[in-house]
């Protein structure tokens, strides 16, 4: 029930509505204030109730009212037309509290001053207009009361200045909307003009990678069909050479491919079951040589709740995937020492926790959120010292969030990292 009225008086932002979030949260903003205002003077004036019954009560009614609005107004299908029905109907009982006290410096009257500016910003030019006229009405009602009043005379002064307030509330109003109206249509413009971009730099990704990968897989091939006949050692370490290289290159360009399927929101994932100790031993069987040729040790610890063993449901493909790319670069980033795997359960049959962890040369705490950026290392010297184009990490992340998971990273300078993967892979039945 906490968040319901959370959202009631402060709504979530909304990319798509941002001027109705905007006029949602200026009406909240003076409904809560209008009703501790309206509640205060109703306490203030119970020492006259005897005398003015109605009009305190009024009062009284009008701060209930307001502090209420949100709840009725914000979350709704409706949300101007119930702005309107609610905000006249203020409108109305604020000047007729105004014109019933007789007197121009009635609280209703220093009411209506917020209440033009609140619905010029939230409803725009004609309901603000209609505002200020009922504002300036009120005023001028109260006004001549007063002159008419011997003994408390109006002064013309005071007079024009809250007929003033009330007007420069709303120009103040609609010269601020009209700047945000203008100032969101351009956002959106730049936004759909970026996305059509992104979408276009996407789809050459996709179609690029796939050209290349065509002809790739024709001489990594190739390379293997020459691999098997009868070859002299130096050729033999040609062709070694080939197929590493060859096999560099298409994991870069799955990469890419990967990266633009994303961004482009075209990611597929699997929800079948399948048994994670099997993803993990074919992981490390591709893995412990890399780290063995690096002179390091690669050790996988499953904690004993962890229970590799169960089915569970989920995308054994893309887990695969994500492994790799955390042990991989974990490797990739350590000189001495080695790589650790540790996998904890998460909550009983809900999923397991992925750490991945190195001896290597760390990440400088202001570099921790880039390096989940394609194309970007903890610096400019990783680029060159270590190659890559810097997709594994950011792939990594997105992987995880696409399978509903978290990635977070802990890391010291010089002293290595650790990377935590946090995914949802229920139980099967």
């Amino acid at each position: 029930m906490d968040l319901n009225l959370r959202d009631k008086y402060w709504p979530q932002a909304d990319d798509q509505d941002r001027l109705r979030v905007a006029g949602a949260r200026a009406l909240s903003a003076f409904c809560i204030l209008a009703g501790l205002a309206g509640g205060a003077v109703t306490l203030l004036n119970l020492q006259y109730l005897p005398d003015f019954a109605a009009q305190i009560a009024s009062g009284g009614v009008a701060a209930l009212v307001c502090a209420a609005a949100p709840i009725l107004i914000n979350g709704s299908n409706q949300f101007y037309l119930r702005s309107r029905v609610l905000g006249y109907g203020v409108l109305a009982l604020l000047a007729a509290l105004s014109i019933w006290e007789g007197d121009l410096y009635n609280p209703a009257n220093f009411l209506l001053i917020p209440s033009v500016m609140t619905f010029t910003l939230v409803l725009g030019f004609r309901d603000g207009a209609a505002a200020m006229l009922v504002a300036l009405g009120s005023i001028l009602a109260t006004g001549a009361m007063g002159w008419a009043d011997a003994d408390q005379p109006t002064e013309a002064a005071e007079y024009g200045a809250l007929a003033a307030a009330a007007i420069f509330a709303f120009a103040g109003g609609i010269v601020f909307r009209r700047e945000m109206i203008s100032a969101l249509e351009a956002l959106s413009a730049q936004k759909a003009a970026a996305d059509r971009a992104n979408r276009a730099k996407s789809e050459f990704l996709a179609n690029m990678s796939h050209e290349l990968r065509t002809p790739l897989n024709g001489v990594i091939g190739m390379a293997t069909v020459l691999e098997a006949s009868a070859l002299e050692p130096e050729q033999q370490r040609a062709v070694d050479a080939i197929k590493s290289s060859g096999s560099d290159l298409l994991s870069s360009l799955n990469d890419v491919l990967d990266m633009s399927r994303i961004e482009a929101d075209e990611l597929e994932l699997e929800l079948v079951e399948f048994i994670p100790r099997a993803v993990i031993d074919r992981v490390s069987g591709r893995q412990a040589p890399v780290a063995a040729n690096a002179g390091l040790a690669l050790t996988i610890s499953p904690a004993p709740g962890a229970d590799l063993d169960a089915l569970r449901r989920g995308d054994p493909a893309r887990l695969a995937q994500l492994l790799d790319k955390l042990i991989a670069n974990a490797i990739k980033f350590t000189q001495n020492g080695g790589v650790e795997v540790s996998i904890e359960p998460l909550s009983p049959g809900e999923g397991l926790a992925v750490e991945v962890r190195d001896t290597g040369c760390g990440i400088s705490a202001d570099k921790l959120d880039e390096i989940f950026e394609p194309f970007v290392q903890g610096d400019n010297s990783m680029s060159r010292r270590y190659g890559g184009a810097g997709l594994g990490l950011a792939l990594s992340k997105r992987i995880v969030a696409a399978m509903g998971g978290v990635m977070r990273v802990k890391s010291v300078l010089g002293e290595g990292s650790v990377f935590r993967a946090e995914i949802p892979l229920p139980r099967a039945d």
